[in-house]
C-alpha cells in the first residue's frame, strides 16, 4: 500500500462491517499493529455503544425539589366575599346620598342642572371610584401574598 495507516475512517468503515471491506483494508489490518489495536478499540467502541449511564442520586429528586416550591396558602379574605359587600355598599351609600341631598322637600342643592343628569353624573363618579378601589384593593391583596410567599421561603431557608 501507498500509505502508512489507514485513515479514521477508512478503520471506522472496517470496524463496522469488515466483510464488505475492500480487501487492502483487510491485508492492512492483518500486517499493521497500529492500525490494527486502532481497528480493535473502535469494534468494542460501536459493540458497546459508549452510552452514558443515568446518574443515580441517593435521594428523591423529586420531594427535594418539592419542597423548595412555595406552597400556595388560601387566605380568609379569597373565601369571603369581601370585595362584593364593599362594592354594594358603595353604590348603596350613592343612592341614598343622591335621596338625601337632592330629593328632599327644600329642593335641589343644584338648581341649573336636572335631577338627572346630576343623579347619572355622580352615579358615573361614585361607579368608577368603586372599580379604581376594587383594582387597587386586588393589586395589594396579590403584593401581599407575594410578600407573604417570599417570607415564608426566607423563613424556610433560615431554619
Amino acid at each position: 500500500m501507498n500509505k502508512e495507516h489507514l485513515s479514521d475512517s477508512e478503520l471506522q468503515e472496517y470496524s463496522l462491517n469488515g466483510e464488505n471491506c475492500p480487501p487492502q483494508f483487510n491485508e492492512h489490518i492483518q500486517s499493521c499493529n497500529f492500525c490494527r489495536q486502532k481497528a480493535e478499540l473502535y469494534q468494542l467502541m460501536f459493540s458497546s455503544e459508549m452510552k452514558p449511564e443515568a446518574p443515580i442520586f441517593d435521594f428523591d429528586l423529586t420531594q427535594t425539589v418539592m419542597r423548595q416550591l412555595p406552597v400556595p396558602q388560601s387566605t380568609a379574605l379569597e373565601k369571603s366575599y369581601t370585595i362584593y359587600w364593599v362594592g354594594a355598599s358603595v353604590f348603596l351609600s350613592a343612592g341614598a346620598l343622591i335621596y338625601l341631598i337632592f330629593m328632599t322637600s327644600r329642593g335641589f342643592l343644584f338648581g341649573k342642572i336636572t335631577p338627572m343628569t346630576l343623579g347619572i353624573s355622580i352615579t358615573t363618579f361614585l361607579a368608577i371610584f368603586a372599580v379604581l378601589g376594587i383594582d387597587i384593593f386586588q393589586k395589594h391583596t396579590k403584593q401581599m401574598k407575594v410578600l407573604q410567599s417570599e417570607l415564608q421561603q426566607l423563613g424556610s431557608l433560615a431554619v
